[in-house]
């Protein structure tokens, strides 16, 4: 097969960015399974089930537990907001 420096360069470019978009998702994925353990881990130190956690932040139960489950993510800000009750409550069980 007979490939042309140019072309060569534009497949080489083309599977880098791919490989690049691969390493990043790895790297969400990593988070985003870091923060499904987080979550379950502060729910069980606040000594709260699923249905305590949603009254408290006003979220669905079952947005929560797919979040645990790993299937869903929330955005950064909720994230922050869900841990940071649990946290509250996990240090008024102490």
């Amino acid at each position: 097969m007979y490939v042309t420096v140019r072309q060569s360069w534009s497949l080489a470019s083309k599977i880098r960015s791919h490989v690049e978009e691969g390493n990043s998702k790895a790297a969400e994925h990593d988070v985003d399974d870091r923060f499904a353990q987080e979550l379950q881990q502060a729910r069980l130190e606040a000594r709260a089930c699923l249905l305590e956690v949603s009254e408290q932040t006003g979220i669905d139960v079952a947005t929560i537990a797919s979040w645990e489950r790993d299937e869903d993510q929330p955005s950064g800000h909720v994230r922050s907001a869900v841990l940071d009750v649990l946290r509250q409550q996990a240090e008024k069980q102490r």
